[in-house]
C-alpha cells in the first residue's frame, strides 16, 4: 500500500509534471491546456494498444476457400461447417470440392446430445438492473436510475438502489406474482407458475449479498401502463417484473446436438439447439430468441 500511495500520488504526478512540456500537441481551444498524464500502469497499457495497432496495420488480407454443406428434410435444414475451416491454396479447395460433389452421399459417424439448462437469474440489484435494461432496452445507467426512481415513487416498484440479490424468508413471494396473474402478457405465465401442478415454482436463488437496507428490485403495484408513463417507463416496469417471475421459476431446458458427417473423406460438422421446457423464457422472450435462433437441426442418426 505504502508503494502505490507513493508512486500514485508522488512519483506520477511527478513524472506528469516533468513531462506535460516535453511534447508539442497540435490541439487548439480548450483542449491547449491538455495535461499528458504518464503512470506506472496506463503507460505499458498505452504501449500494449499501439502494438497490437501496429500489428492490425501491418496484416496483409490473403484469399481463403472453403466448402459448406447443407442437408434439407421436411423437419428443416441443417447446413454444416467444413471441419479444415479453410485453405489457402485455390487448386487444392478445387479438387476437393469436386470430389464431394462426385460423391456427395454424406454419411452420419457421430452424433452427440447434451441437455442445457439455463438457470433462472439471481433477484434485481441495482447493477443487474442497469446492466439488463442496457442490453434489453438500449437505455443508459443514468436514464434507468432515473426513470425506476420515478416508479419507486409512484408506488410500482421497490426501492431501485440496493446491491441486495436475495430475498428474505419472510418475503411473501407468491402474494407478489398473485399480483400480475391479470396481466395481458405476462398474466397467464404467473398463474401457471402458482399453479402447483404445473411445477414451475422454484424459490429464487441466493447471490450472496445483502446490504441490510432493501430487498431486491421487485414489483410492488400491479398496472397495465399509467397514461402518464412513457415507453421507458413501460419498459422498465416489465423489466422488473420478468426478471422476478424468472427468478421464481424452474431453469429452461435445452437439447444441444452436434452432428458429424463424411462426404468424400471429408469431414463436416453442425450444431444446433432445441429448447425442451421454456420456463423462465416465456419471462425472458429474447433469451427464447437466442436459444432458437440457433440452426435447428432436423433428426440424425448415426450410420
Amino acid at each position: 500500500q505504502e508503494i502505490d500511495l507513493r508512486i500514485g500520488a508522488s512519483f506520477t504526478r511527478f513524472q506528469t509534471m516533468l513531462l506535460k512540456d516535453a511534447f508539442v500537441l497540435d490541439v487548439s481551444g480548450e483542449e491547449r491546456n491538455m495535461v499528458l498524464s504518464y503512470g506506472p500502469c496506463q503507460f505499458p497499457t498505452l504501449g500494449f494498444i499501439v502494438e497490437r495497432f501496429w500489428e492490425i496495420q501491418a496484416h496483409e488480407p490473403e484469399e481463403f476457400w472453403t466448402i459448406n454443406c447443407s442437408h434439407t428434410s421436411d423437419e428443416g435444414t441443417a447446413s454444416f461447417i467444413w471441419i479444415r475451416g479453410h485453405l489457402f491454396d485455390y487448386s487444392s479447395a478445387v479438387v476437393i470440392y469436386e470430389m464431394c460433389v462426385h460423391e456427395p452421399m454424406a454419411t452420419v459417424q457421430n452424433v452427440r446430445n447434451q441437455e442445457k439448462l439455463k438457470y433462472p437469474p439471481y433477484p434485481l440489484s441495482t447493477v443487474e438492473l442497469q446492466k439488463r435494461a442496457s442490453r434489453c432496452c438500449r437505455m443508459s445507467s443514468e436514464h434507468t436510475m432515473k426513470v425506476a426512481e420515478e416508479l419507486y415513487q409512484a408506488g410500482f416498484i421497490s426501492y431501485p438502489r440496493t446491491e441486495t440479490d436475495s430475498f428474505s424468508p419472510n418475503t411473501d413471494l407468491h402474494a407478489i406474482v398473485r399480483e400480475q396473474v391479470d396481466h395481458p402478457d405476462w398474466g397467464t405465465y404467473a398463474q401457471r407458475l402458482l399453479n402447483p401442478e404445473e411445477r414451475l415454482w422454484r424459490n429464487p436463488s441466493n447471490g450472496g449479498h445483502d446490504d441490510k437496507a432493501h430487498p431486491p428490485i421487485h414489483p410492488t403495484k400491479f398496472s397495465t401502463g399509467e397514461n402518464n408513463w412513457s415507453p421507458d417507463h413501460k419498459k422498465v416496469y416489465e423489466l422488473v417484473v420478468r426478471h422476478f417471475l424468472a427468478c421464481c421459476s424452474q431453469p429452461a431446458v435445452g437439447a444441444e446436438t452436434t452432428v458429424e458427417v463424411d462426404i468424400a473423406g471429408e469431414q463436416f460438422n453442425a450444431s444446433g439447439r432445441v429448447v425442451l421446457a421454456v420456463s423462465i423464457l416465456k419471462c425472458f422472450y429474447h433469451l427464447l430468441l437466442l436459444l432458437t435462433s440457433n440452426n435447428l437441426l432436423p433428426i440424425f442418426q448415426q450410420t
